[in-house]
């Protein structure tokens, strides 16, 4: 189960605070989308509001764990654009 490994990842890294999930396919989106997350756990498939969501990590969600998923709509496609990737 996907979000059993997501959980392992925290537990094994505890400095790490948000996870990135590029999702090409969509396949982890649909099975993670009707998962129930623990307490400390944020879940959000990004919609594009970079602004939004860099706030949020860095001030609403910063004492949570949080789990960001890039659809295929929304992943850097290029090595340019991985580069000047604004969530880094």
């Amino acid at each position: 189960m996907v979000q059993d490994r997501i959980y392992d990842y925290f537990v094994r890294n505890p400095h790490l605070h948000v996870l990135f999930i590029f999702d090409r396919m969509n396949i982890i989106e649909s099975e993670l989308s009707s998962s129930v997350w623990e307490e400390n756990y944020i879940y959000k498939v990004f919609d594009g509001a970079w602004f939004n969501t860099k706030y949020n990590i860095e001030n609403t969600w910063k004492e949570k764990n949080i789990v960001l998923l890039f659809s295929n709509d929304t992943l850097p496609q290029s090595e340019s654009e991985m580069l000047k990737f604004p969530l880094l």
